[in-house]
């Protein structure tokens, strides 16, 4: 498969580049670790937005605090040192586990929700005559 071989010695390449050169080693091991902090805050985001759902309950409301939150978080943007970086991340999930509801909220068709499980289906068994008359002898 040509992409399977293109990956394979492009990872060769990177690799033989990386023994080479100390620096470029440094330079990838901190470009892969600023692109893992930059998942790490857009999975807190996303978390804190959810938590918002469930404390806030006008929309309008919702979204004047989803901007604030978005303008903390666009603030540290540029933030390239992974010491600070990672300082920053450690407050932002603090403050996300103190705000967290004791109660959050819950769609009405997800596990857990109102209507979970509401019209739950009849077993094959009870839809059986035989098993049906049986109860009455």
């Amino acid at each position: 498969n040509f992409t399977q071989e293109h990956s394979q010695q492009t990872a060769k390449k990177q690799k033989s580049e990386e023994e080479d050169c100390p620096r470029m080693s440094y330079m990838l091991s901190s470009t892969r670790l600023l692109q893992q902090h930059k998942q790490r805050v857009c999975t807190l985001y996303y978390r804190a937005l959810k938590t918002q759902l469930s404390w806030v309950v006008s929309r309008e409301a919702f979204n004047e605090v989803a901007r604030d939150l978005r303008n903390q978080l666009e603030a540290h943007r540029h933030e390239t040192d992974p010491r600070r970086i990672n300082i920053l991340v450690s407050k932002f999930e603090d403050r996300l586990k103190q705000y967290a509801h004791p109660d959050p909220y819950t769609l009405p068709t997800d596990p857990g929700g109102s209507k979970w499980e509401r019209n739950v289906p009849v077993p094959e068994e009870a839809c059986r005559m035989e098993a049906y008359m049986s109860d009455f002898k």
